[in-house]
């Protein structure tokens, strides 16, 4: 939830593909989007996706006419949430927001400048490229995930997964904080707490559950659908393609995370039929 001016609304996270979609179908997709998300949400937007629509500089602009003009706000990267989540763990800071800034439709927003100046400063080019770097390190520490530290068969138990998951994220927040790390594990003497750690347990989930199957051979692409989910735990719902649906059901089921998540396929948006949301 965000609050503004008072109001509570849904924060509807969007991936690539429902924004580009929404601009691609207007009259089809992207009504049916919009009358969802419009009644008691905003749109939430990835800076990975604006990384992505800037590749089809055409779409970009359609995407930044819609959202300029509605009720939108821009997320922060994973690397931005998992500091705050390190300073509340360290200092108690108070209640996270996954938010880089709000913005409202109207004259609040002066016809949308103030989204795109704060695209501007929030989404650049050298984050990018500082982005790209990190997928690679990401992509190493999660291609071992899960099928070099336990077989197949051992995977079968979520307990057994849950473990993995906790390991997988501490060696992600090391990639940040590993000085930190071990600092505290140095004076408290106590394993490092992942699960204080929303963001990163949430990419280490959907990060064995990618790669659950051995025979499957994973991308450095792979990477940008797997840190968008460090949002997940933030947001109310996730319109997204139906595999990564599947993989939140599977989360949400078997080991009690996702709890307040909601996942829409783009297939259930483009027929209006909500009957089976996960």
């Amino acid at each position: 939830m965000v609050n503004l001016n008072g109001k509570d609304y849904k924060l509807y996270y969007l991936d690539t593909c429902a924004l580009s979609g929404m601009v691609k179908d207007r009259a089809g997709f992207g009504s049916n989007l919009l009358n969802l998300v419009l009644d008691g949400g905003v749109i939430a937007i990835s800076p990975y996706s604006i990384w992505e629509l800037k590749s089809s500089p055409s779409i970009y602009k359609d995407v930044l006419d819609v959202i300029t003009v509605l009720p939108s706000v821009l997320l922060k990267s994973n690397q931005s949430l998992f500091e705050d989540e390190f300073d509340n763990f360290i200092n108690s800071s108070g209640t996270i927001s996954p938010i880089t800034s709000h913005l409202i439709k109207g004259e609040h927003a002066r016809n949308g400048v103030d989204l795109i100046a704060i695209i501007d400063q929030n989404v650049t080019e050298d984050m990018n490229r500082t982005f790209a770097q990190e997928r690679k390190k990401t992509f190493e520490i999660l291609e071992s995930k899960p099928s070099n530290i336990y077989s197949r068969e051992q995977l079968s138990s979520p307990s057994t997964i849950e473990v993995s998951v906790s390991f997988g994220a501490l060696q992600l927040a090391a990639v940040y904080k590993s000085k930190e790390i071990q600092s505290f594990i140095d004076n408290t003497k106590t394993p490092f707490p992942t699960e204080r750690f929303p963001s990163i347990t949430s990419i280490s989930y959907m990060a064995h559950y990618k790669y659950l199957e051995q025979k499957r051979t994973g991308s450095e692409s792979d990477i940008v659908d797997i840190s968008m989910a460090s949002l997940y735990p933030y947001v109310d719902v996730v319109i997204t393609e139906a595999h990564q649906c599947e993989m939140i059901r599977q989360i949400k089921t078997r080991h009690d995370f996702f709890t307040n998540l909601k996942a829409i396929t783009i297939r259930q948006v483009r027929t209006e039929n909500y009957e089976n949301i996960i």
